[in-house]
């Protein structure tokens, strides 16, 4: 969606089609497209797909830059890549799944946000609510956003709010954190981590600004019920979350480098209590009857259940 941009405001849209996301590509173009802000540059980089299968998939020609993706490139590194080719030509940067639904005052709020001096003028990094739909596209009245009254960025060094499916940044602070390390999975979390690590200044819209598709292929489930391999699953990637922010050489400030050593060593004795298949299955079925928190990784460690795990 090349347009003309707004000097000194240059936004682009960047996103990543990929084989799986086939069926959903012409929804979510045409969500594109329908935005009532449509002055920003969209980008695709190509995982497994060209730009005409894509095209394919939309039903019409995809006005967008390009990026040719090396076959094997991990996702982390399929994201750097863009972001290192974007990085000199725009103020901002929004990124978005190819599997999910902007509705069309997403571009247009972020920009208001980011460039129109009020609310978040000031912020370098700012998520919105989701707003969760099935496999099929059908809304299921749940927000994926933290509890009234929690602060999304007290949460970060268990939970994670701040996904590349509902986030913009500016440049300047996207590229400082980056490298990402290509076997990450987690990259977002890590991202918006080292951002605050950075000094940045991270806010919340609570308005649901992007349909959110839950499905086989999320990364990070977010509804109950969770079972045994989703619990494990989930351990393993905030235990590695952990090593990237405090093993790698990261510059961490004290304060949050304490809460994050407070929150590994948490998921390092759960991690070790679920082993035990018969407290993972009693810690399951008292997981799934509390009500849930939609925001990711949730389900591991949790607080309420300590007289089940933590012993």
């Amino acid at each position: 969606m090349v347009a003309a941009q707004v000097p000194g405001k240059r936004l682009a849209i960047h996103t990543t089609a990929f084989p799986a996301a086939i069926p959903f590509l012409g929804e979510w173009h045409r969500s594109v497209r329908a935005q009532s802000d449509r002055t920003f540059d969209l980008w695709v980089s190509l995982d497994g797909l060209t730009s005409g299968q894509v095209e394919a998939a939309c039903d019409t020609r995809v006005d967008a830059c390009w990026v040719a993706v090396t076959p094997g490139t991990t996702p982390a590194s399929i994201r750097q890549e863009a972001i290192e080719q974007m990085s000199d030509m725009y103020d901002a940067v929004m990124t978005v799944d190819c599997d999910d639904v902007l509705r069309p005052s997403r571009v247009s709020a972020a920009r208001a946000r980011l460039f129109g001096g009020g609310e978040g003028a000031n912020d370098d990094l700012i998520a919105c609510a989701l707003d969760v739909m099935d496999e099929n596209g059908q809304r299921l009245g749940i927000t994926f956003a933290p509890p009234s009254g929690v602060d999304p960025v007290a949460i970060l060094p268990r939970y994670n709010v701040f996904g590349l499916s509902n986030s913009v940044f500016r440049m300047p602070l996207l590229r400082r954190c980056l490298p990402l390390p290509p076997s990450c999975v987690a990259y977002d979390w890590l991202l918006a981590s080292r951002a605050y690590a950075l000094g940045a200044r991270l806010s919340f819209d609570d308005t649901a600004r992007v349909g959110y598709r839950q499905y086989s292929r999320n990364t990070a489930r977010v509804l109950p019920p969770f079972d045994a391999e989703t619990v494990r699953l989930a351990t393993a990637r905030v235990m590695e979350h952990h090593r990237y922010m405090l093993d790698e050489g990261w510059p961490v400030p004290p304060p949050f480098r304490a809460e994050l050593e407070e929150a590994r060593q948490r998921v390092t004795r759960f991690a070790a209590a679920i082993a035990d298949s018969a407290l993972l299955e009693r810690y399951l079925v008292a997981l799934n009857r509390l009500t849930p928190w939609f925001v990711w990784w949730w389900s591991v460690a949790h607080p309420e259940l300590e007289d089940v795990w933590n012993r």
